[in-house]
């Protein structure tokens, strides 16, 4: 949270056992940094302030469930504390490919009337969200049903809604959430869940440069913490890659003066330290 703190140029490693809890130290640490930059301006402009990385789409998808429960948590907190957390919604993001979430608009209408059509939705549904993350309400009907008993809604040029259909729900006039590029980008959700691979669209596609530094002409902070787990999958080729990414991502972000703290996890230490400094440039601290 000290922009000026030398540790902020220090790779945190952690290395857990799996079900040793690492997700809940990232979601613990994330939730920290994303109330303490409302607190410091409430009244400012926020784009994204956290992005997690993941290495496979299957596990970016189980941990969005999770990490939607904790957006939803702060969000309501911001809705009841106006005056100390602002104006501006708290929400997250799913940004991953093609084929397991909707990229634009068109293709989210398109699933969705799919959807409708189908005898089992629950079974086929795209949308990677099953059911509220405030009261577990399921978001579709187990069988074919009107469409009012979808929680899924494509509104024009709005794009994707998300809704509770539990009417007694804190969230049942909409969720925070968005799992489409296009609906990402315009909104920069405070919370921004992908996979490594996606970063390489910031090569083609300038919209996505604006998760990094804001859109064009508005004073917005970078992001303050990337998450990165599984550091050690990016290895061999994907790692010569991604460093190249990181490079750039670096660049894009110190262009507003501050680098982004990194907090990884990994299966394994061994010779974590030249990984980090090959695809970083920055040094390691490892915890335990």
């Amino acid at each position: 949270s000290n922009t000026e703190s030398p540790f902020r140029e220090i790779v945190d490693l952690i290395w857990f056992p799996t079900g040793g809890g690492k997700t809940e130290a990232y979601l613990a640490v994330a939730s920290y940094m994303i109330v303490l930059s409302r607190l410091r301006g409430p009244n400012g402009k926020f784009g994204t302030t956290v992005i997690s990385r993941y290495t496979l789409k299957l596990l970016t998808t189980q941990q969005f469930q999770r990490s939607a429960a904790l957006i939803c948590s702060l969000e309501l907190m911001r809705r009841t504390n106006h005056d100390k957390l602002g104006s501006t919604p708290i929400s997250l993001g799913l940004w991953i490919g093609g084929q397991a979430s909707p990229n634009t608009i068109e293709n989210a209408e398109k699933q969705l009337e799919e959807l409708f059509n189908d005898h089992e939705p629950r079974k086929t549904n795209p949308f990677q969200l099953e059911a509220c993350p405030c009261c577990n309400q399921p978001l579709l009907p187990e069988k074919t049903s009107d469409r009012s008993e979808y929680g899924f809604a494509v509104a024009g040029s709005d794009g994707l809604k998300i809704g509770c259909l539990n009417q007694d729900c804190s969230m049942r006039g909409g969720l925070p959430i968005y799992i489409v590029d296009e609906q990402i980008y315009d909104v920069l959700p405070t919370f921004v869940l992908g996979t490594v691979d996606k970063f390489a669209a910031l090569a083609w596609n300038e919209k996505a440069g604006w998760i990094l530094n804001g859109k064009p002409e508005t004073e917005i902070a970078c992001p303050s913490l990337i998450i990165q787990d599984e550091l050690h999958l990016i290895s061999g080729s994907l790692g010569s890659i991604a460093g190249i990414y990181e490079t750039a991502i670096g660049a894009i972000c110190q262009s507003k003066g501050v680098r982004p703290h990194i907090i990884a996890s990994t299966a394994t230490v061994r010779r974590a330290d030249e990984q980090c400094l090959a695809l970083y440039g920055r040094n390691v601290s490892q915890f335990p």
